[in-house]
């Protein structure tokens, strides 16, 4: 009785404890939504404890010398981050023409897996969530932030898409 009792206390004290679904994104993921990224593959392994997302990079990060040959990343690279999902962060050297230390960590709200990565050396934050739509298909909105100082990243925000739906396959 009295741990019935807890039960039923910790749903109506605990804000989201009720109803609060943590779905299974592990798969292979085909973009079919909007029509710029359709076909985009994400790859997705999840256990119990964590979630390493798997993609050839959407957006070209494509850096160049003052004659205009290209230095850097850009399309095509292959990238991978692997979360927690208890919330404790991981910390990863991403490579680039300048590698940097990234802070990534997860944290449910609701119904959808927030993923956070943080550069530290800059403090920039980029934030994803994953959830699943009615009809379950992955549903990743992405929140990029924008520098007023740095005109390629505003327009890179311009051009990426902000919610990319994927069918499993």
């Amino acid at each position: 009785m009295n741990a019935a009792l807890l039960g039923v206390l910790a749903m109506v004290l605990v804000p989201g404890a009720a109803g609060q679904t943590r779905h299974d994104f592990d798969g292979r993921w085909i973009a079919v939504e909007p029509d710029a990224v359709a076909g985009h593959e994400l790859h997705i392994v999840q256990d119990d404890s964590t979630l390493t997302l798997e993609q050839v990079r959407l957006n070209s990060r494509e850096v160049y010398d003052g004659v205009e040959r290209p230095v850097g990343e850009g399309n095509g690279v292959r990238e991978s981050t692997t979360y927690r999902l208890d919330g404790t962060p991981t910390v990863a050297v991403r490579a680039s023409v300048d590698p940097q230390q990234v802070r990534s960590s997860a944290r449910w709200e609701r119904n959808r897996l927030v993923l956070s990565d943080v550069y530290t050396a800059t403090g920039l934050r980029f934030e994803r969530s994953l959830a699943l739509d009615q009809h379950g298909r992955l549903v990743l909105t992405r929140r990029i932030p924008v520098m007023e100082q740095e005109p390629a990243v505003r327009s890179a925000c311009v051009l990426e898409p902000a919610r990319i739906v994927f069918e499993r396959r």
